[in-house]
């Protein structure tokens, strides 16, 4: 097949995949991932991003690929998002204090984020994934800077500096997050909360050859705040949360699962 026939025909084709893979449920149980928590968190979050009106076909694999990373694959056809993520075999994404990280995955449905990590490598695609991470923070609070703490423990401090040509590290990443957090909050309690929990992994520091990659990300992201800023969740529920541990509206699983960590005291 073409170039050009895949750019044509790529969005009908993961359509119909997605359909098939939906009729033989049954037969494929063991690759297809039921967690109602991933499908909310995603319905939610991609209802944020692109709006109410958007109808989403949602489809949660396990990846065939070792791999300790989410990713997903989308398609936006006749006002219908088709997207599949696919979960990592290594990795227990579906714990409480990762789950959270299928809202940058959602953040890909973005279309100027989509434009930019259409590219496999390149400063526009890392660029994106930064993005991500932005429209993340803005939308799941303090449970996204807790969740990238988490993943630079597991990795550990040399593979958290390990990058790409299509991804930041996750030092990069978690530096970059430690200067938006207070770029995008201003309350002093928030503040805290997030100190606290990135003071667990220290002063991570990239590699010398990421270093001028991770000032361009981090310069990019600042300057990308007024365009995702709509997105953002209230500061004052934050607030709230924080303070309290009790979620202000039980139907959102965002603030359910900030409450959670709130009360299990992540950050303090």
């Amino acid at each position: 097949m073409s170039l050009e026939d895949q750019q044509v025909l790529g969005p009908e084709i993961l359509l119909s995949l997605m359909e098939i893979e939906r009729s033989i449920e049954t037969a494929e149980g063991t690759r297809q991932v039921k967690d109602n928590r991933i499908q909310a968190l995603l319905q939610e979050s991609i209802g944020r991003i692109l709006g109410p009106g958007m109808e989403q076909e949602l489809l949660v694999v396990m990846s065939p690929r070792d791999e300790w990373t989410l990713y997903c694959d989308l398609e936006h056809v006749d006002g219908r998002l088709a997207f599949v993520l696919f979960l990592s075999p290594t990795v227990d994404y579906t714990t409480d204090d990762l789950v959270v990280r299928v809202v940058h995955e959602a953040a890909h449905s973005e279309p100027h984020i989509l434009t930019l990590t259409r590219p496999p490598f390149g400063e526009p695609r890392r660029l994106g994934e930064v993005l991500c991470d932005l429209v993340a923070l803005l939308i799941s609070g303090p449970a996204f800077v807790y969740s990238a703490v988490r993943l630079v423990q597991l990795r550990g401090a040399e593979k958290s500096r390990a990058f790409s040509d299509s991804h930041p590290s996750m030092a990069c990443r978690a530096n970059v997050l430690r200067n938006l957090a207070p770029k995008v909050w201003t309350s002093e309690a928030l503040h805290q909360v997030t100190e606290r929990a990135f003071e667990v992994i220290g002063e991570l520091e990239c590699l010398p050859e990421e270093a001028a990659e991770v000032q361009r990300l981090n310069r990019e992201a600042v300057r990308s705040i007024p365009r995702y800023g709509p997105l953002a969740t209230p500061e004052s529920t934050w607030d709230q949360i924080c303070a309290s541990g009790d979620p202000n509206e039980q139907s959102s699983i965002l603030l359910r699962l900030n409450a959670g960590l709130a009360r299990r005291g992540l950050g303090r």
